[in-house]
This record gives structure tokens, sequence and C-alpha cells, in this order.
């Protein structure tokens, strides 16, 4: 089954730790992760879980997804347990972690309001929960969807965007459970509210780690291109003052990627 955005979701699985050490470096702005209770619901290829468990972390790493579990384990690594399941049905003790990490996640489930309020009951009454994902109304994203390179997709809903990918191109299996639908600020900021979860955006901060380490952030040739370039003619400074944590213009309409850190009431 022919898929252009192969080679694409290749780069972004190559990448992931390159993704953990940012989100490491995120936490340990605002918690010690020597023996941090730290689950990664929808882990992936495990990036993430791999250098929170290298940062001391005592990391339990979920997905649905048995294959890259199975990859994950056998690394082998300490401090680091993993459990076959998604966020949706997650069942974790109450007030378990210190942290819960939702890396590319809340655009792919079904009830992302579901998969907050399961996070929220596991998390430790001064625990964070990190969440990335992607602004439906970001110009970029309007152009080139982040996940099969398709204008005007980040738009559509979760049926949609199947019936193009799946049923018209032919590029994914109709059975495939986690077909994405992109959330607005308004949204996601909605979400979080119903689940009394306070929160902030970190994108700066995140912004100025990825400069440091491009692939932490960019998967795209031409992403890394031009970061490259940006970097070469020193002008990482002028464009991170283009980056902001307010929850006005900049992250409603133009950020393409929001990094947040939320946190019980």
């Amino acid at each position: 089954m022919f898929n252009p955005n192969t080679k694409l979701w290749r780069n972004y699985q190559c990448n992931s730790v390159n993704r953990g050490w940012l989100v490491a470096q995120i936490l340990a702005d605002t918690m010690s992760l020597d023996k941090a209770r730290i689950l990664d619901v929808g882990c992936g290829d495990g990036g993430i879980a791999i250098a929170l468990a290298q940062a001391g972390a005592q990391v339990k790493a979920v997905d649905p997804d048995p294959q890259r579990l199975h990859k994950l384990a056998e690394h082998s690594m300490p401090l680091l347990e993993t459990e076959i399941t998604g966020g949706e049905p997650l069942r974790e003790p109450a007030a378990a972690y210190d942290a819960v990490i939702l890396n590319d996640v809340l655009e792919h489930t079904e009830n992302p309001g579901l998969v907050l309020k399961n996070c929220r009951n596991c998390l430790k009454s001064d625990g964070v929960i990190y969440i990335t994902t992607p602004n439906k109304f970001s110009p970029l994203n309007l152009l080139c969807d982040p996940h099969y390179s398709l204008p005007g997709l980040a738009l559509l809903s979760r049926r949609s965007v199947k019936r193009i990918v799946a049923q018209w191109l032919k590029w994914l299996p109709q059975d495939k459970p986690d077909y994405p639908q992109l959330l607005s600020l308004t949204q996601l900021s909605r979400l979080l509210q119903e689940n009394r979860l306070t929160w902030r955006f970190v994108n700066r901060r995140a912004a100025q780690l990825a400069f440091a380490e491009p692939r932490a952030l960019w998967s795209r040739p031409a992403h890394l291109w031009i970061i490259q370039c940006i970097i070469r003619f020193k002008l990482v400074k002028f464009f991170l003052t283009l980056i902001n944590d307010k929850k006005g213009l900049y992250n409603k309409c133009l950020n393409p990627n929001w990094t947040i850190l939320a946190g019980t009431l």
C-alpha cells in the first residue's frame, strides 16, 4: 500500500529520543525527575519514556499497539514498565503519578475529554500533565496537514479524514483505529477547564530547546533546512521573539503546535 508520508513518519520515529530529551528538559524545569513516577500515555516508539528513565524517573509507558511496546521492551531500561492500553480505557490508581505525558496523543483519541479525565484522576495533587497537540487553525497546518501533508485536512472531522486517506487515496487501512482530528485552542481550553485542570503554555521554552536540537521538534527535511538556515544566520533570538506563551492571537491562529503544562486545581 503506497503512502507518500512513509518517510516523514519514519523520520518522526527516528527522532523519538530527541523528543524525549526535550520533554525531560521541560519537566526538569518544574520537578525533580529522580525517582519521579511518570506515565507516558500513547508512548509510540518510546523515545520519551526512555529519556525519562535515563534521567532517573520510574516510567510506565502505555500504548494500544503491542508491536511498539515490544520494541520498547527490547531496550531493557531500568525503572521502565509497559502495558498495552490507550488513554480512554486507562485504569491507573488514583494520585499515583507525579507527571503524565500526552505527546501528540489527544488529536488521535475519540474522546480527548475522557483521556484528560483519566490522566487527571491518576495524577498527584501537585503533579503535571505534559501536552503537545497541533493547532487546527494554524496556517501551516491548513496548508500542509501534519499527519498526511494534505491542504485543508486539519479542519476536517475524524470521519472525513478517514474517508479521504483510507477510502479515496487508499494510503492506510480502513480499520486503522487512530485517524486524527485536530483541536482548536477554544476546544482544548474547554476540555481542560471541564476536567478542572489549570494550564499554561511553555512554547518558548520548547522552541529554545528545539533550536539547540532541531530533531526534537521537526521531522520534515524542508523544516530542518529552514531551521539550520536560521541558526547559521544567527536569527534564533529574532524568531524566539515571535513565539509567546500568551492565550492570544498567536496561539489561537498562528502557532502550529502547542506545548502545555497542566495541573489540578
